[in-house]
């Protein structure tokens, strides 16, 4: 093996090993997870990203990779933001058919209702059709507020 070679070899090496400690101890490069080289950090980001993991939701024992989390989370978020817009749509009508009726604009109708939701003082229950209701945080809600009503 010629000089250039070997000093070529020799750079790869400690690029993929990181530094050397005082005895030429391979010590990794420092991460977040502590020293460690490419190719050990090549297998955590497979591990991370292929390795199944179990479901959030409570009572469940769904797992998944990351990925399929993430499709899921895409499909959910793009569901929610058609329903969030056929919501502000009827909104928008009914705020205007109540205001064709009454001595009152529908964009002060929107305006109050904005900012009574801001403020806190109502707030909005949404049920959706065709899936099963989940009231876990609802039902937690009630029954501290019964608890609280008994002391």
């Amino acid at each position: 093996m010629q000089p250039d070679e070997r000093a070529a070899l020799f750079t790869i090496q400690n690029e993929l090993l990181g530094p050397r400690g005082p005895q030429g101890q391979i010590q990794g490069w420092g991460t977040t997870n502590g020293p460690r080289t490419v190719v050990a950090m090549l297998v955590d980001l497979v591990n991370a990203a292929y390795a199944p993991i179990r479901s959030a939701v409570q009572n469940s024992d769904y797992e998944a990779p990351p990925r399929q989390y993430l499709a899921n989370a895409d499909a959910y978020g793009y569901n929610a933001a058609q329903q969030l817009g056929a919501l502000l749509a009827a909104f928008d009508a009914l705020a205007d058919a109540y205001a064709q009726h009454r001595d009152t604009d529908a964009a002060g109708i929107k305006a109050a209702v904005r900012e009574a939701l801001q403020e806190g003082v109502v707030s909005v229950d949404v049920n959706i059709s065709g899936r099963a209701p989940d009231n876990t945080v609802a039902d937690d809600r009630a029954q501290l507020e019964q608890e609280a009503s008994h002391e």
